[in-house]
């Protein structure tokens, strides 16, 4: 049967024996237990009923469109008594349970939930990728061959060596032109260093685009930076160092690389690359 809420407290209602006709019980009938052994009577033995009450808000019933409950009867087949002085009285025990579903749209949680879904995606980074890749003209195509490029260790190796050699025969000339003999013990202070600065800057400086106070703070800053801490100089180890300071392989990992102990499995690359390396060194000594 179906009824509205506002009919619902007067029609709703029924003796004893009409709840248990709604559940499908008959208290003369013998029932089957949970354990599938034949019980006696319900008489006898008592019976309990469930009324579940379950709320929807969405639903298939045409002629309401808010909340609908649904009431349903069900036995419990269990002994059903307690004691009354001297005597068990056995009776019917009612349980109310309540179930049902509740779907609601939320805007915020849709919203939380596909910026979850984007972020775990990793789509923020793709597309940034694909933008710096794709869409920015020649920095794009120049950022794209850098990403490209095969890292080739030998390769490296020796570009790292000649801009090794480079830097040292430019460090010889700021020396004043020192080509044979060492300079383990000579540096650039850094007055060198300003007047080095200052010829290359010359022409902003004359023309106003740089002012000698910004060339004097930019000199104090790149000695600090270049020179070992605590050393007064900047010594050749030190500018070589930083001129290889954006490559792939500086100063101290191509002294690693060459200073790494042979590795019979040869498991990683640079394992490899040290094993050519020196292979290719010792067929040069031969």
């Amino acid at each position: 049967e179906q009824w509205p809420q506002n009919l619902a407290d007067p029609i709703i209602k029924g003796t004893f024996k009409e709840w248990l006709a709604c559940a499908g019980v008959d208290l003369d009938k013998q029932v089957t237990t949970d354990h599938g052994v034949q019980s006696v009577f319900p008489r006898s033995m008592g019976v309990g009923l469930q009324l579940i009450l379950s709320y929807e808000n969405r639903h298939n019933f045409k002629d309401h469109d808010g909340i609908l409950c649904r009431m349903i009867v069900t036995p419990l087949v269990q002994q059903t008594y307690m004691h009354h002085g001297e005597y068990l009285v056995v009776g019917v025990s009612v349980k109310v349970k309540v179930a049902g579903s509740y779907q609601l749209f939320d805007i915020r949680k849709l919203l939380t939930s596909i910026v979850e879904l984007v972020v775990l995606a990793h789509v923020p980074s793709r597309l940034i990728q694909f933008i710096v890749l794709y869409c920015l003209g020649l920095s794009s195509e120049i950022y794209r061959r850098a990403v490209c490029r095969r890292f080739n260790p030998e390769r490296v190796f020796q570009n790292a060596v000649a801009k090794t050699m480079l830097a040292e025969m430019g460090f010889r000339g700021m020396l004043g032109g020192i080509w044979a003999d060492s300079i383990q013990c000579r540096g650039v202070d850094r007055k060198e260093l300003h007047r080095r600065l200052r010829d290359v800057f010359h022409d902003d400086l004359s023309h106003g685009d740089m002012k000698p106070d910004y060339l004097a703070s930019m000199v104090t800053v790149a000695f600090e930076r270049l020179k070992h801490d605590g050393a007064k100089l900047i010594h050749c180890p030190d500018f070589i160092r930083a001129c290889l300071g954006d490559e792939i392989i500086d100063l101290p990992a191509l002294s690693r690389l060459l200073g790494r102990p042979p590795s019979k499995h040869r498991l990683s690359m640079m394992d490899d690359a040290s094993y050519r390396l020196r292979r290719a060194m010792k067929q040069v000594e031969r």
